[in-house]
């Protein structure tokens, strides 16, 4: 699924049309073992932008997606 993402968040939105970007996380279980979702939601285009697949629910993977969105 980490692979998709970048494709994914291409299919969004157009760049330009971005105002406002809100980034959430959830934890599933997978198989019996915690993985956490990652996505970054434009509300306005109602348009999700990026997600990210984690194993660990930690600050580190948080800053990496935060880090990766849109400039």
């Amino acid at each position: 699924m980490q692979r998709l993402g970048p494709a994914l968040g291409s299919f969004g939105a157009d760049p330009r049309d971005v105002r406002r970007i809100f980034e959430d996380e959830t934890m599933v279980n997978v198989g019996g073992t915690p993985a956490w979702i990652w996505v970054a939601f434009e509300p306005d285009l109602r348009a999700m932008l990026d997600f990210h697949v984690s194993w660990r629910g930690n600050s580190i993977d948080a800053y990496l997606f935060i880090g990766r969105g849109p400039r």
